[in-house]
This record gives C-alpha cells, structure tokens and sequence, in this order.
C-alpha cells in the first residue's frame, strides 16, 4: 500500500495443475427442461393416437368392471384406445360369475366385442308359519318339508307346489332372480276342513265315516272338505246312514237323529233249495236266503217250488236277534196211468227203473223224463210235467227195429238216371202197359 493509501494489484505467475485437463462446468436452463419434457410427451401422444386402435368392450351388465392387463390404454366415453397386440381381458360384476378371457387388438380402426356375465344361483327360502312339514316341489321335483332354504337355484321362473295334509295345496309361479340372493316365500296355507258335530238319540253310537271310527256321539270332529258316507251305529239299534258335504271353514250340524230298534235277523233254508219265499206276502228270492223281520211282531214265511207242497210258517224275534229256519217240501205227487204195448215193456223214470210200463205211478208236480223199454223194439221217450187235478194217461205202442226202418224208408227215389223208383211193400198190384203203347 502506497503512502496515499491505495493498492497495487501485481500479475501472478500462472502455474498449469500437473497431469490435469482442465474442466468447464455447464448449467441447464430449467425453462428448456420443461420444453423438452413437453416435446416429448407430446410426441408420444401423438405416436400413440396415430397407432393406437378404437375398441368397444360392451358388457351385461352395465355395471360390470372392465379390467385390461398388459400394455398401454386410454379409455374414452365408452371406448378404449389400445395399441394392437395381445391383453388379458377380466370382467366382474356383483351376483355374476366373473370372466377371464384373452383380449387380441388387431389392425382393425374399430373393434367391438359384447361380453354377457351369467347371473350367480339364487337361494329360496319357504316359510308356511305354523304349518310345518309342508311338502315344497318345485317344477315338479320335490325339494322338501317346510321350512327350509332351496340354494343354488339357477334365475329364472318356477312351478312351485305346496303340500300339506288337511290344507288346500298352494301353486303359483315364482321368479328366482340369482345374483347369489336369498329371497323369502311365506305362505298360509288355508284348511280345507270344518267342525261337524254329531248328536244321536240314544247317545253313544258309534260314528263312521266310511269305514274310519270317528268316535261316539255326542261328538264334534273335523272333516276334510267334500262328501262324506257317514253312519251312526248302536248296538241293537238300526244304523243310521247319509251323505253329507263339508264345506272348509264352514261348522256343520248333523244332529236330532234318532236311532230306530234294529230288525231281527232270519236266515232261511228248505230242503229241497232254491224254493220260492215270501214274507208277509212280500217275494224275497230263492232260498237260502238271509230276510230281515219287524222285532216283536208276528211274521209269516211261505215257500212256493214246483212239484212241492207250499209250507207256511209264523216267526217271532226280537230286536237284533238272529234266527235259522229250515223247511222241508213235501212232494205234491200226482197219478199217472201207464199202457205199453207189448205188457212186458219195462218203465224208467228220470232214468231211474221203475218196473212194469204197465202201471200207474205217483209222480211229483214236476218235469219228469219218461222211457219205455223192449229188447228189440226202440226206445219210447217223452217229457211229462203232471198238475195235480188233473188226469194224466200216457198210451205208448213200442216198434220194432224193422217197422221202424220200413217206416223211415222213402217211397220214391230218384235213379242217377233220373228215372223216378217206386217202393211196392207186399201185396197185389197191376203192372204193364196199355195196347195203345
């Protein structure tokens, strides 16, 4: 420093680093940074909109997620630019079974693919409150007894069929929607019976409804809807019987019957069988044979057969009880007077021997079978029905076998010929021509 007070700058001696090169620092412009960074992209963009294709990807769903692995994409309004190439395509949707498939973009400057998810199975639940043990049958297959849950039902519309005894059955058409839902069908089943009361004097009577026993009377009971054959029965007393009809929900009252003493039972039998009866005068068939008589009174049987003597007789019973009555017949027997020639011819009677043809015999009322018989002679047959009253006198001249082939022999034959054969018997005839011949 000099005396005014200045400084003296002297030159220094520049002295190079050893074996160094020497280094000049550069500095980037951030402004020029972006520039370039904005270039670029927009280089790729343009790159990529001009190779870039437009694909439509339509689900069924709307709803469904589209997911695309595997390169670049940009998804537009409803569309994708995607450069050509392979991708893995996954598509999903809550309640649908997903899908998994290869997606290949071609050269093409539009695509459209239309994918449709299947809709999960749903649950079905039935539910018929206090009727429980309901049979479920669905599109006739049964799926069982109330309650009870009906999973994995594909979506869509059943027959279902609801079952339970003493109620009406329930059918309807039920939609099943899937989507791994679970819907709810509560049904009330509605009774198909109503209250019948039953009352009978005297009481205690049985009461049938066909051939089930319901109980005794006085008696109230359930009766499923319809017609029913019922009957109220006591002992000794006649059953009573009617066709009633129920209607569900409706109490019916079958009462003020009163019981009638039952009839005394009459098993009939006559010796011979099948003899014509009545009681009181009233035809009741062939014996043997089962009648019903008044108890306490005084009833009259009569017994008609032909051949046979009619028997009458009077039975008394009481109520309920069950009688045997046998009848024997006595034959009706009628004079027939027998002439046979010749005298020693023998008798037979409804193919029995009854001696000499010569004779009278005691016949039944009856149809009889008559035979004459000679050696030598033919057989004499006839039918004889003898009325008492009434004379019967059978006159029988037996042939011999060669009256009776004389007798069957014709007169006249017819020659091959065609001339006409005359049979002359013993005896004294002309015969020839005339002169004018």
């Amino acid at each position: 420093m000099n005396p005014e007070g200045s400084m003296r700058i002297e030159p220094a001696k520049y002295v190079p680093r050893s074996g160094g090169k020497t280094t000049r620092s550069v500095s980037l412009n951030p402004r020029v940074c972006l520039v370039l960074l904005l270039l670029g992209i927009g280089a790729f963009s343009a790159w990529f909109l001009l190779t870039a294709k437009a694909v439509n990807i339509e689900v069924e769903p709307p709803v469904a997620d589209v997911g695309i692995d595997g390169g670049l994409k940009l998804k537009l309004a409803d569309r994708y630019l995607i450069r050509p190439g392979g991708y893995d395509l996954n598509l999903t949707a809550q309640g649908y079974f997903s899908i998994e498939d290869s997606l290949t973009v071609t050269d093409d400057r539009a695509q459209h693919y239309v994918y449709r998810l299947q809709k999960r199975p749903g649950h079905l639940k039935f539910d018929t409150g206090p009727v429980t043990g309901a049979g479920v049958i669905m599109d006739g297959v049964p799926r069982g007894k109330t309650p009870v849950t009906v999973r994995d039902l594909p979506a869509g519309e059943y027959l279902v069929e609801i079952n339970a005894a003493r109620y009406f059955p329930f059918r309807d058409t039920i939609t099943v929607e899937g989507l791994d839902r679970e819907q709810s069908l509560e049904v009330d089943l509605e009774p198909a019976w109503a209250a019948v009361s039953f009352d009978s004097s005297p009481g205690g009577a049985d009461v049938f409804n066909g051939d089930k026993n319901l109980g005794v009377t006085p008696l109230t009971t359930e009766l499923l809807q319809g017609k029913h054959a019922v009957r109220i029965k006591a002992a000794g007393y006649k059953a009573w019987q009617d066709t009633i009809e129920v209607v569900a929900g409706e109490p019916l009252a079958v009462t003020g019957i009163t019981l009638e003493p039952a009839d005394a039972t009459l098993f009939l039998v006559s010796r011979p069988a099948r003899a014509n009866a009545t009681v009181n005068g009233n035809y009741q068939g062939l014996t043997p044979l089962e009648v019903a008589l008044t108890p306490g009174d005084s009833t009259e049987i009569r017994l008609f057969k032909q051949g046979y003597k009619p028997a009458a007789q009077s039975v008394t019973a009481s109520s309920g009880e069950q009688k045997r009555l046998t009848v024997t017949l006595q034959p009706e027997l009628v004079p027939v007077v027998v002439n046979a020639q010749p005298e020693d011819a023998q008798l037979f009677v409804d193919g029995a021997p009854a001696g000499s043809a010569n004779r009278t015999i005691q016949l039944s009322a009856s149809k009889h079978k008559i035979e004459i018989r000679k050696e030598g002679y033919v057989d004499y047959q006839t039918t004889l029905t003898p009325h008492a009253g009434v004379e019967h006198e059978l006159n029988v001249t037996l042939k011999t076998i060669r009256q009776v082939k004389l007798e069957n022999t014709k007169p006249m034959l017819a020659s091959p010929a065609g001339q006409n054969l005359k049979l002359f018997r013993g005896g004294v005839f002309t015969m020839g021509a005339s002169r004018r011949e």
